[in-house]
């Protein structure tokens, strides 16, 4: 197949998702720069329950003994063994990560194309509570441990990037724990399953501080099954990402577990969230991220309140684009993601 018919198809590919399977999404991707990116990949549909999605995309994988992101780093040009190994460890989820990767819009594979790069020779400056930290490594998937749920499961909370690095200033080791979301922000309602053994205290304590009431939502028990709850809207309809809340609140509970560990003596250690922030045509005046936006300062100034942990929630969402605008990004991940 010639890179130019590729390409063709590619772009073709795109806008038929935006056409008939009503993704504005994909809008971000329907750009001559991204068909020169992908004209050495193939698109396929998405695989969705038993068929394929008309909603999504993703990078054909070639069948191969060991899958170690080879293909990926090869339409992107980035070096392949520092990659590799940032990619084995983004899929070392729960089995289908390496599949779930190749989405078009993956949010884990724009985290990783985006900070595995991060390093002594590529530092990531970022400012944190008024610091300047230098951060010069990057691990990706990281288990935090959260409490065994009422069946005897115990369900890690992964979250997508851990960042190591120091204070500018004084030399101060920190560590900054970043959850990152791509488009989940645009899908709103509520969350179903929120295990009361695990959780109940946290939320009630965000309740009887008044968090949850400004947030304009509530914590309810199911009554179907008393055991777990429903994060939803104080009145209506959910219409908000209720889903990212309650993530945060899990990664919470998981960063506190570990942070007065003996290997984190003499760390300051954040917990954050970054966000994509997509164009009007795609978020109309950007009101989907203004209120996630909300909602998570909100949530940040609860959690740093109730916290009896070293850990501190950092106050505002980061965005890639600030985040990485001075950062030595390479050119096809910028171009890929018009940042």
């Amino acid at each position: 197949m010639s890179l130019h018919f590729s390409k063709t198809a590619n772009l073709n590919k795109i806008q038929e998702v935006i056409r008939e399977g009503c993704q504005p999404l994909y809008g971000l991707f329907n750009r001559e720069a991204v068909g020169e990116i992908l004209s050495s990949a193939v698109l396929e549909n998405t695989p969705y329950r038993g068929g394929v999605s008309k909603r999504s995309l993703r990078i054909r994988i070639k069948p191969k003994a060991e899958d170690r992101g080879e293909d990926l780093a090869g339409i992107f040009g980035l070096d392949a063994e520092v990659f590799g190994k940032k990619y084995l460890e983004a899929i070392s989820g729960d089995g289908q990560e390496a599949r779930r990767i190749r989405t078009l819009h993956s949010s884990s594979l724009l985290c990783l194309l985006c900070f595995y790069g991060v390093s002594e020779d590529r530092p990531l400056v970022i400012k944190i509570d008024g610091r300047v930290v230098k951060f010069t490594s990057s691990s990706f998937e990281v288990k935090l441990p959260v409490e065994k749920e009422e069946n005897g499961e115990s369900r890690p909370a992964n979250i997508d990037i851990v960042l190591a690095g120091k204070d500018e200033k004084r030399g101060k080791p920190v560590m900054l724990f970043l959850e990152s979301k791509f488009s989940e922000y645009l899908s709103l309602g509520k969350y179903e399953g929120i295990s009361n053994r695990v959780y109940e205290k946290t939320y009630s304590q965000l309740c009887k501080g008044g968090y949850l009431d400004r947030m304009g939502l509530k914590f309810e028990e199911n009554p179907e099954n008393p055991s777990y709850s429903v994060l939803s809207s104080t009145n209506g309809r959910t219409l908000h990402y209720a889903s990212g809340i309650k993530q945060m609140v899990s990664h919470f509970l998981g960063v506190k577990n570990i942070a007065e560990g003996e290997q984190y003596k003499g760390v300051d250690i954040y917990l954050g969230e970054i966000l994509y922030k997509f164009p009007g045509a795609i978020d109309k005046r950007n009101l989907k991220f203004q209120d996630y936006r909300y909602l998570y300062e909100i949530l940040a100034e609860g959690l740093n309140e109730i916290s009896d942990s070293k850990l501190k929630v950092v106050e505002q969402c980061f965005t890639y684009q600030e985040v990485l605008k001075s950062f030595n990004l390479n050119p096809s991940v910028r171009l890929f993601y018009f940042l």
